[in-house]
């Protein structure tokens, strides 16, 4: 997966809140992100060695991070799923 964005709302009795509008809870968010994700250039450096895409999707993960106001919060890793075909040595050293 290669996240493209992110996203982490609260809402309660008195509306929604923006959890990413405080810069360390956004660094936090996309720091569990890359947990589970490639950088776009990963992609591209498979792609340069001769890898080709089967298919791609969007795709949501949900993970927790440390929320800087309450502690742990959930927050969404949005980007797009690829399935790639090519030779394992090259996935190996991403």
């Amino acid at each position: 997966m290669v996240t493209d964005s992110l996203k982490s709302v609260i809402c309660g009795e008195y509306g929604c809140l923006n959890s990413l509008d405080r810069p360390e809870n956004e660094k936090n968010l996309q720091k569990e992100c890359m947990e589970i994700s490639y950088y776009q250039s990963d992609i591209d450096r498979l792609l340069l060695k001769g890898a080709k895409i089967i298919s791609a999707s969007p795709s949501t993960k949900v993970v927790k991070y440390n929320n800087t106001s309450w502690g742990t919060d959930v927050g969404e890793c949005i980007g797009t799923e690829y399935i790639i075909e090519g030779y394992q040595e090259d996935f190996d050293k991403l």
